[in-house]
């Protein structure tokens, strides 16, 4: 029963997820920051209405158990009376300042309390914006150490979002039928382009939909990446491969650039298989 509802859970989510990946970068990311915002409000909120005073009330049964047991000791033994008295006269004092505190928190938040907040927000999104977002587009046009670090920058963004993606097509893959009549009719269509030469067009997958590097050499070195691709962008295949031993790389050409190289890993299975790439 409870893995139904978690798979159900899942699923909604996904669905949520893989519609909201559809959005603009940009969107997608303010999208993102206002929902951490939220996020972290409902947090501080059940931490204090419901967190802490259960806390407190915690604190109180064990004073109450503290003092019940000192009564019962001050019963059976008049030895350590006073001891005990001092002792139960500290309870009741840190138990009355326990009853300041959680009045105190009970006191609603003044309104400079809810200015503080827009602005940590406007902040929030302000740095988004500057370390995030606006790499994500100036990379293409950048160069040198600049180029670098927006790379960097945008990979660990699009590591992020390929993982989300990643969970949206687990639990959720919309509907789409096969053909299955034409599968041995596709596959002699193929062979027949490849003997005429045909240039096949390879897609980004989730993991190198918002930003893939494409390459002037088959390695991974900061130097020589030209440009990015992302999204729909259609990389023609140049039917050469090569592995360094830890990526294998696929020579594209894209609409600006001739003979760049991109990992396979960041190319669709599928486009993969119909280009006859292992």
């Amino acid at each position: 029963m409870i893995d139904a509802i978690l798979n159900i859970l899942n699923l909604y989510i996904a669905i949520i997820a893989h519609y909201l990946l559809k959005l603009p970068f940009a969107v997608l990311i303010i999208f993102a920051v206002l929902l951490v915002f939220i996020g972290l409000r409902i947090v501080l909120f059940l931490v204090r209405r419901i967190i802490i005073p259960l806390f407190f009330i915690l604190l109180k049964y064990i004073i109450y158990f503290l003092q019940l047991l000192a009564f019962t000791i001050a019963k059976k033994s008049t030895k350590h009376r006073n001891k005990i008295e001092n002792f139960d006269e500290s309870l009741n004092t840190f138990g009355m300042k326990l009853t300041e505190w959680q009045e105190q928190l009970k006191v609603r938040t003044p309104e400079g309390g809810k200015k503080i907040r827009i602005y940590a927000f406007l902040i929030l999104l302000l740095l988004t914006v500057v370390l995030v977002i606006v790499p994500h587009y100036m990379e293409r046009s950048l160069t040198g150490n600049a180029k670098v670090i927006c790379g960097r920058i945008n990979e660990a963004s699009n590591k992020i979002l390929g993982g989300f993606q990643n969970y949206a097509d687990e639990y959720y893959t919309p509907v789409i039928k096969e053909k299955d009549d034409f599968e041995n009719i596709n596959t002699a269509a193929a062979d027949s382009k490849l003997d005429e030469g045909y240039q096949y067009i390879l897609h980004l997958n989730s993991e190198g939909y918002y930003g893939a590097n494409l390459r002037s050499s088959p390695e991974k070195i900061n130097t020589n990446v030209l440009t990015t691709a992302s999204g729909e962008d259609e990389l023609i295949y140049e039917n050469e491969i090569v592995n360094d031993g830890a990526i294998t790389w696929i020579k594209v050409s894209t609409e600006r650039f001739s003979e760049v190289w991109v990992s396979k890993k960041l190319i669709r299975e599928e486009d993969l298989k119909a280009a006859g790439i292992e």
